[in-house]
């Protein structure tokens, strides 16, 4: 994966429903002034707002490349990238109930229009994508995944490796190993009877981003287990 350079600015790719909100918490504290919000307003219909970056800065929010303001369309120059990968499955499955929530809620909105109904959770979750792939600097499939998140990418963390995804970010970046609040949670309400190996099937190009992802993960993980380095105190948050 690519190596990090602090002088230059640097991008996380907020994937839905992969502890962003919560990460977004850290990264304002790791960050302060220099970090940069990428988000689209759903409501209002609004783009993101371009920002001109400089070295250290971090641009934090939802690169959506497939609806115009992926990564590249908004900052061409190749970009130091980070991420945070789910389990695809859960990513679906918390992506349904999330939806229920805004829904319940009357504040779910999509190219300014209020979404007011959900389908059944099992249909729902059966021909859902965890969508890793539409969020990508670059188009990606089963035969050059490897070669995008390998390329493009310094790290990729795991939602369900928290505690050494932190490590791992901080170390790289050279933070403060930080608690991570757990935000933006959605409760479910019922068990699903469809199971992760059919939504496997119908999600093959996602579950091989997340196992490559997981495997690049765990080498640094091993890396980092076998040198012991030195971490920066831990900082709480204020």
């Amino acid at each position: 994966m690519r190596a990090y350079t602090a002088e230059q600015p640097f991008v996380f790719i907020h994937v839905p429903k992969c502890a962003g909100t919560s990460l977004k918490k850290v990264f304002k504290q790791w960050y302060r002034g220099s970090l940069k919000l990428h988000y689209f307003n759903e409501r209002e219909k609004q783009m993101p707002e371009r920002h001109l970056l400089e070295g250290g800065d971090c641009v934090f929010g939802h690169f959506t490349r497939v609806r115009g303001y992926g990564v590249y369309e908004y900052y061409p120059e190749p970009q130091q990238i980070m991420s945070m990968f789910r389990d695809p499955f859960e990513v679906a499955q918390s992506r349904y109930w999330h939806t229920v929530k805004m829904i319940k809620s009357g504040k779910l909105f999509h190219n300014g229009t209020r979404i007011e109904t959900f389908a059944e959770p099992n249909d729902w979750v059966a021909k859902a994508s965890s969508n890793l792939d539409i969020h990508m600097p670059c188009p990606v499939n089963l035969t050059n995944y490897k070669d995008i998140l390998d390329n493009h990418f310094i790290y990729i963390g795991i939602a369900e490796d928290m505690d050494w995804s932190l490590k791992i970010m901080a170390y790289i970046l050279n933070k403060p190993v930080c608690e991570i609040p757990f935000l933006n949670t959605s409760p479910r309400e019922d068990s699903l009877s469809i199971t992760k190996e059919e939504h496997r099937n119908c999600d093959a190009l996602n579950y091989a981003m997340y196992d490559h992802a997981l495997s690049n993960h765990n080498a640094w993980k091993e890396k980092l287990q076998n040198d012991r380095p030195p971490f920066l105190p831990r900082a709480p948050f204020p």
